[in-house]
């Protein structure tokens, strides 16, 4: 199993898989007669709801529309689904991986329920605790392909509506393409118009191809060491020098992270929106707030120059990233991150630690390694203006 990483100042990954369903009969809807409103939280920029698997629960899951598949942990995977064979995930990197699979017999959100969901078994120990909330599985797009799924970040909530068409007199809507399970729409990205996945399982802003001419403001730097299920690898990340155009909405500039996969546009961004997918009429809508106008600019990406990452007793630096202060202290790979500023960091989830980022000029560490316990100062930084 890899790890989930804590980053300073970088946000961290989930999953971004695109694979195929497992085959077999897909899952459906159930019981959505009318419209469905569930609350959901939003934290570290990915959207969590909670649901019943077989009458038990609640759990709490991740809605993933990056991801074609579902996953639960042992604890949901024991409510007697039967256990049928093994699937191979693939993620937006290429990478693949194994994991045991079951069906789940019935998957209540609300009033709404989803019969015979395929799923992969996983455990979300690390990033139950990084979030600071248990989380039991991942919900794929495909289980919501006969109903309309509309996350609505700003407002905290989920809708399912099994009769509804998007209403394109309403909002700007734009044709997706759902044939391999997730979402794919056409934008702009330096005046190009490219297809790019919406990716509610990234909480990341914009993922770009290295071959995509975008052109950065800077040349891309080290980022943090990210995990997916199929192994860890290090950013490279930097800020266009032109806007992101999704139909009528504009993201001036915005922070990327250059990658060998197709373009996605995640929770950094999507969570100014209410995101609206209609799978049966291959349509998406996104939505700002009445009151929100004008175009959306990432905030600067702030860092101390480390990543972390967190098992259930501590956090351990994965990495010191270089040309940043950091790179030049006596910190090593493996050390345990015991307090910040004084504080013990351990039930600490990643929205506090981001948030201070955001506030701080400078914070202090104390780390514990072979070196012994030593608190070190470290600036706070942009790590990409």
């Amino acid at each position: 199993m890899t790890r989930r990483v804590l980053v300073a100042g970088i946000l961290f990954a989930l999953c971004g898989l695109l694979t195929s369903c497992p085959a077999g009969r897909p899952p459906g809807a159930l019981g959505v007669l009318q419209q469905v409103t569930v609350p959901a939280r939003v934290l570290g920029n990915l959207f969590l709801i909670e649901a019943r698997v077989d009458g038990r629960g609640p759990f709490q899951f991740l809605i993933d529309t990056g991801s074609s598949i579902s996953l639960v942990s042992e604890r949901v995977a024991r409510s007697g689904a039967p256990r049928d064979g093994s699937l191979t995930i693939r993620n937006a990197r290429g990478e693949t991986t194994t994991l045991p699979r079951v069906t789940l017999p019935r998957t209540a959100i609300g009033d709404a329920s989803f019969a015979d969901v395929p799923a992969g078994v996983h455990e979300f120990g690390e990033i139950s605790a990084q979030l600071g909330v248990p989380v039991d599985g991942v919900l794929g797009l495909p289980v919501f392909r006969d109903v309309l799924l509309t996350l609505d970040y700003p407002a905290g909530r989920l809708v399912l509506d099994a009769s509804a068409v998007i209403d394109a007199n309403a909002q700007p809507t734009l044709r997706a393409f759902y044939g391999a399970g997730v979402p794919l729409t056409m934008v702009r990205v330096a005046g190009r118009e490219t297809a790019a996945l919406l990716d509610s399982g990234s909480d990341g802003s914009l993922a770009i191809n290295a071959a995509s001419g975008a052109e950065l403001a800077a040349p891309p730097r080290a980022g943090a060491v990210r995990a997916t299920l199929a192994g860890d690898y290090q950013q490279r990340v930097g800020r266009l020098t032109s806007d992101l155009e999704i139909g009528t909405h504009a993201v001036r500039e915005p922070i990327v992270e250059v990658t060998e996969g197709i373009p996605s546009i995640g929770g950094e961004i999507l969570r100014n929106f209410r995101v609206t997918f209609d799978q049966r009429h291959e349509l998406v809508a996104l939505q700002r707030a009445a009151a929100a106008t004008g175009p959306l600019r990432p905030a600067s990406q702030r860092s101390v120059g480390l990543s972390f990452f967190r098992d259930q007793a501590a956090w351990r630096v994965a990495t010191v990233i270089a040309d940043t202060p950091a790179a030049g202290l006596p910190i090593h790979p493996g050390d345990v991150c015991v307090s910040i500023n004084g504080e013990p960091v351990a039930g600490w989830p990643i929205d506090r630690f981001n948030g201070l980022l955001r506030a701080a000029d400078h914070i202090t560490v104390s780390l514990a390694g072979p070196q012994g316990e030593r608190e070190i100062v470290l600036p706070v930084i942009d790590l990409v203006p």
